[in-house]
């Protein structure tokens, strides 16, 4: 009931960033939290403003690993 979908936001080279994702049993206590279609993400202080104005989405890859997600900044 508390589990979710949890966001992070790594640096690497040269300057970008990388959001990871895991899945975490609760949020963290400084994590924003919220829900899309019935999933809970949960972003930490890095991941949060990188998303801000993205929809949380799936995309079908086919192979081993079926779906991914993916945040769609809407145009």
């Amino acid at each position: 009931k508390d589990a979710g979908r949890r966001v992070t936001c790594e640096l690497v080279q040269d300057g970008k960033v990388q959001l990871a994702g895991s899945i975490a049993a609760r949020p963290e206590p400084s994590d924003e939290v919220g829900e899309q279609s019935g999933c809970r993400v949960f972003l930490d202080a890095q991941a949060a403003p990188v998303v801000d104005g993205a929809t949380l989405d799936t995309v079908e890859t086919g192979g081993e690993r079926a779906v991914r997600f993916a945040f769609v900044k809407s145009s």
